[in-house]
């Protein structure tokens, strides 16, 4: 009785539960805001249709006082058989066309708006800019959706297709508008020449989500990680100081002819070599990534101002024998978060003690507490403060990464906490996404990444996590639908946002300094993009740029070819993240010998070192654990603990290392993996005899005591019928 009540009872509620979504339907019918499901991942569902030649479906539009010539073409297309073509023939100095899609869509599940562009034009000063609205008005000045930042970038489009992604998380919104509910998609060139010319072509428009394909590396491609340590050890060099002889680092390398310079930026070289050997060694515990790190602070402890109104600061470089005696936040910001990462990893408090120092300097005189942002560059000889007036994502992203790797690791102080809310506050307040769109600042987004990534892990604060996470999405953006980053100035496989504005070049310290970034999103919220960005970069566009002899320049070679040596150390580290989230089980992540050769087997790594002197080279192979033989090397270790081996080679010529993990048997003389009747026969032949004779087999000496006899055999019988 008590089961028929439970099912009446579960009858009845079923019912009252499709009754409620009858009810829900009919009255969501009055409500209702298409959402686009046509595909999982494009709207409209081929990608292209709003720029085929069917606009009696999609009306495309003039603003009313801008009305221009506009046609289809076949011509000229990148996708499928048509784009649209706007040509400015009016007497006025902007153009304004707009798709009208005839009802109101939710798009809320994509994550950015994507097309091709080509503009042709003899003016250079022009505009470009998209604004999204819920309306179908001629220009709705009161609800749009728009990015906080237009475009100055005629030679971008200039007669090339140009691949564009729009994250829609850079848009600002005005008025009521919001994804929920679009209409209209207006594109605006403005501040040109009346009735100029100038030809816009637009093609493949469309909402998508984002989407990178990742490159699986090949065994060649994973020299990426050794050469950019080598590479990193060359740019170091002994610098002498008060008799005593330090590791410096140069700032700058000419990938040319490789000679190697100084400027003003050595403090920040080594403040970022020690915060990313510092998260390697956290990662890992690879002795030799914090002994690196240790090295370099030696001589960056000989950095700090001990007197005066910038006591606690860094000097930015030495030279001549003597410290240059300006200290800029850009620097100070870095040096404080290796220094301080590296007091997490090691409690020494040595480090500790000099950011405690420099803790009061970047409080105190280095920020300014009127407009919530760090000061600039403060000269010791005069004494004067040169007082920073607005935001600099470069700058005030440096400086928060130090403040909160500080408050993360050595000390919660309050006057630490206060100063890195105000500098991030003030970052967000002006809208954190401003940065990402059409400028030259991925360098500068990088800065401020770390800041909210690095703040979020010291305070837990989930605004600063969101914004670190929206803002790494806008970086994936970059990669979008990409089947390659060339670094070159074809720009029809990069999206729009990443190039320069006074340039058409990629900036790579930028990119570099970016890469652990996606690993460290991805720990957060997991997503397939994050990685396979990673790995694009790594075994793709890194590639592209790299130097014959292992440097990474700065950008494509027909720009500059010199690189900035924060580079290498960063490099290493996104690579390291990446073999983790893989479980990579066999990588050499590192050498200061040149690895010209990476080479497998199933049981075998073959190595192929050139360098002078001795040279060190670390092989990682963790399932396998210590080789059976290594060939070639001078000496070579193993360590259990964190799985690598340590092959140590006096250089004379390129030498090929063999590291060999092949199990083999004592009896196994035939070596076909097990101990059986044929070689019981060759044991046999050989039981007797000692070194020297014809029939003595190494193989059959199984004590190795150079000679063949019943100890041998009581072993041999021992591992009969056994198999590797």
């Amino acid at each position: 009785m008590l089961q028929i009540k439970v099912r009446r009872l579960s009858q009845k509620l079923f019912v009252a539960w499709l009754l409620s979504l009858m009810l829900l339907g009919m009255f969501g019918s009055f409500l209702h805001v298409p959402s686009v499901k046509a595909s999982p991942d494009m709207f409209p569902t081929d990608g292209d249709a709003w720029t085929e030649n069917d606009n009696a479906t999609y009306t495309w539009k003039f603003h009313t006082s801008y009305v221009d010539t506009m046609a289809w073409t076949t011509s000229d297309v990148h996708e499928g058989s048509y784009a649209l073509n706007v040509t400015h023939t009016k007497a006025s100095t902007g153009m304004y066309f707009r798709l009208v899609l005839n009802q109101n869509y939710n798009v809320t599940q994509y994550d950015g708006i994507f097309f091709w562009m080509k503009a042709t034009s003899s003016d250079v000063a022009y505009k470009f800019g998209i604004v999204v609205n819920p309306t179908d008005t001629n220009w709705d000045v009161t609800n749009y959706l728009t990015p906080p930042v237009t475009a100055d970038l005629p030679s971008i489009f200039n007669a090339t297709w140009t691949k564009v992604f729009i994250p829609l998380m850079v848009f600002d919104a005005s008025g009521t508008a919001s994804w929920n509910s679009i209409r209209q998609i207006y594109f605006k060139f403005y501040a040109h020449g009346s009735a100029d010319g100038t030809e816009v072509l637009v093609d493949n428009l469309h909402f998508t989500t984002f989407e990178v394909t990742g490159q699986t590396p090949t065994t060649d491609q994973m020299k990426i990680m050794p050469m950019a340590y080598y590479n990193m050890k060359q740019g170091q060099y002994t610098e002498t100081y008060n008799s005593v002889n330090y590791t410096a680092m140069y700032d700058w390398q000419n990938l040319t002819d490789n000679t190697f310079s100084s400027s003003s930026l050595e403090i920040e070289v080594l403040g970022h070599t020690i915060f990313a050997l510092s998260i390697a060694y956290e990662q890992t515990n690879f002795g030799f990534y914090l002994s690196e790190a240790q090295t370099l602070a030696n001589w960056a402890l000989e950095f700090q101002e001990q007197g005066g109104l910038g006591k606690g600061g860094f000097h930015n470089y030495f030279s001549g024998g003597g410290w240059y005696r300006q200290m800029s936040p850009i620097q100070n910001g870095w040096i404080m978060a290796g220094l301080s990462y590296l007091y997490g990893v090691t409690s020494d408090v040595t480090y500790k003690n000099a950011v405690d120092l420099q803790r009061n300097y970047m409080c105190g005189i280095g920020f300014n507490t009127t407009n919530n942002i760090f000061n600039g560059i403060f000269n010791n000889d005069t004494q004067t403060m040169t007082y920073a007036r607005v935001y600099s994502a470069m700058r005030d992203g440096a400086g928060s990464v130090g403040l909160a790797t500080y408050y993360r690791f050595v000390s919660q102080n309050a006057t630490v906490l206060d100063r890195l809310n105000r500098v991030l506050n003030t970052a967000l307040g002006r809208g954190v996404y401003a940065n990402f769109i059409f400028t030259n600042a991925w360098e500068d987004n990088a800065y401020q990444i770390w800041g909210m990534w690095q703040a979020w892990k010291a305070t837990a604060n989930t605004t600063y996590r969101d914004s670190f996470l929206n803002t790494t999405k806008i970086l994936v953006g970059t990669y979008m639908k990409h089947p390659s980053l060339n670094g070159s100035a074809t720009r029809d496989t990069s999206a729009l946002y990443i190039w320069g504005k006074s340039n058409v070049h990629q900036d790579g310290w930028g990119l570099h300094c970016s890469l652990p970034l996606f690993y460290l999103a991805n720990e957060i919220e997991p997503q397939t993009y994050f990685i396979n960005a990673l790995e694009l970069s790594l075994f793709n566009h890194l590639r592209r740029i790299q130097d014959d002899e292992g440097g990474f320049r700065r950008n494509d070679k027909t720009q500059s070819d010199k690189q900035y040596y924060g580079t290498p150390s960063f490099v290493v580290l996104g690579s390291q993240l990446y073999h983790l989230n893989k479980g990579t089980d066999l990588y050499v992540p590192a050498s200061t010998g040149r690895v010209l050769n990476i080479s497998t087997t199933t049981n075998t790594i073959t190595l192929s070192i050139s360098g002078t002197g001795t040279t060190t080279t670390y092989v990682y192979y963790g399932s396998n654990g210590q080789p059976t033989t290594v060939t070639g090397a001078t000496s070579w270790s193993y360590d259990s603990a964190s799985k690598i081996c340590t092959i140590t080679v006096i250089q004379s010529s390129s030498q090929e290392i063999v590291l060999d993990w092949t199990v083999t048997i004592p009896g196994d003389i035939d070596g076909d993996g097990d101990v059986d009747f044929q070689d019981f026969i060759a044991f046999v032949a050989s039981y007797g005899a000692s070194v020297g004779e014809p029939r003595y087999k190494p193989e059959a000496d199984l004590d190795s005591d150079d000679d063949v006899d019943f100890d041998d055999f009581i072993i041999f019988a021992g591992n009969y019928g056994k198999t590797a």
